[in-house]
């Protein structure tokens, strides 16, 4: 995996393994299914940033200490949910991608989809959170990638997105120097 600038668009990218899916659409949905999409990918998102921020404790802060055994039990809990849900729910496979706020890029596969085809993109963007987030775009195509540029996304969705990727970018910059 790999994130940083953007040469062409100025903003993050992701480059690494998801799951995602594409479905060609007839049309665009309708106004208010964006509006709820939007809502339900903002949801996911924030869901996506709450951090789990470690903070020193006191040695006699007995309320610290409770709240931090209570957090680790839930955080237990949440991880049984997600892999009881990952195992009911077939996540689409993991497949390479180039992924920015505005839009996603992947090599091309035997199934190809007809440039200017309106999709839906399913993006599984975090792995402890099986839910999906849901975009809409058009078909682009070249010799070797498809591409999809999200429409109709709010700016609220757009700046959570590029605070998630910007996360990603901090833990790869991290991971990497941990490994010199």
């Amino acid at each position: 995996m790999s994130v940083g600038e953007s040469k062409l668009d100025g903003s993050l990218v992701y480059d690494g393994l998801l799951p995602f899916s594409v479905q060609i659409l007839d049309a665009m949905p309708s106004d208010n299914t964006l509006a709820m999409v939007n809502d339900k990918n903002e949801h996911s998102l924030r869901s996506s940033l709450v951090g789990n921020d470690n903070f020193d404790l006191e040695e006699h802060d007995e309320l610290g200490h409770y709240l931090k055994r209570q957090e680790a039990k839930i955080d237990l809990l949440l991880d049984m949910v997600t892999e009881l849900l990952t195992q009911q729910k077939r996540l689409p496979e993991e497949r390479q991608l180039r992924l920015t706020p505005q839009g996603l890029q992947w090599q091309q596969s035997d199934a190809d989809l007809p440039v200017d085809a309106w999709v839906e993109v399913l993006l599984y963007l975090t792995p402890s959170l099986p839910r999906p987030l849901r975009f809409f775009g058009t078909v682009s195509s070249n010799a070797e990638t498809h591409s999809v540029e999200f429409m109709a996304v709010s700016q609220q969705v757009t700046e959570l997105m590029e605070k998630l990727l910007f996360r990603h970018h901090r833990r790869a910059v991290a991971q990497q120097r941990q490994s010199r």
